[in-house]
């Protein structure tokens, strides 16, 4: 089930024009073969058509497009901070120049992209933006077609397309709680950026300005 705490925002302002994120202070953990890290797969915006999976095994970061309609198209993309997607400049991704992409066979249902651990060392968070083209079929009778989005938070730009995030565990960690805390420590200091800490009931917000 989809789920995180305590979401940080982090503002990006360029030409006077601000563009907003959402920043992830304790995701749930990328889970394990048996036990996932799992988001539903909406066509449409609304429509519940499968889901998208993240899990570790044998060093290998695998995420699964699983859907009850075909799949057709599949783009993912994972950064450490979501600024970094392929984006226009109004903040819209651009998923064709993720990068990783696949153009499916017939009848392809479910997808499974593996990437070597290695190329994420000393990362603590991941952000995953899971797109895909679907196509509804009934009896052999093609119906529609729909993008499709892994669910989670906003891009800021004005089309309906989201990013979810990941805590990558260390080897050998064992999480009692399901959640991961990232210290603000952890997150980008020095020229263009002004941190700021403010409090509300139980958590705490950082607002991270970088000025470019």
């Amino acid at each position: 089930m989809f789920s995180c705490t305590n979401p940080l925002t982090e503002i990006i302002t360029s030409n006077s024009r601000a563009l907003q994120y959402t920043i992830i202070v304790d995701p749930v953990p990328i889970g394990e073969v048996n036990s996932p890290l799992s988001v539903p797969l909406l066509a449409g915006k609304s429509m519940d058509v499968g889901t998208v999976d993240a899990w570790i095994d044998e060093n290998m970061l695998n995420i699964s497009f699983n859907s009850t309609w075909k799949l057709m198209e599949t783009h993912l993309d994972m950064v450490t901070d979501p600024m970094n997607f392929p984006q226009t400049k109004k903040g819209n991704p651009k998923p064709g120049q993720f990068a990783y992409k696949t153009n499916h066979e017939p009848d392809t249902y479910t997808y499974i992209y593996s990437i070597p651990m290695d190329d994420f060392e000393e990362v603590e968070i991941l952000y995953f933006a899971a797109h895909a083209v679907v196509e509804e079929w009934d009896g052999g009778v093609f119906v529609k077609k729909e993008s499709a989005w892994a669910a989670g938070y906003d891009f800021p730009g004005a089309n309906w397309a989201t990013y979810f995030a990941g805590a990558v565990p260390e080897p050998g960690s064992e999480y009692e709680d399901g959640s991961v805390t990232v210290a603000f420590s952890d997150y980008p200091e020095g020229d263009g950026y002004q941190p700021y800490i403010g409090l509300f009931p139980t958590a705490a917000t950082l607002l991270i300005w970088k000025i470019f």
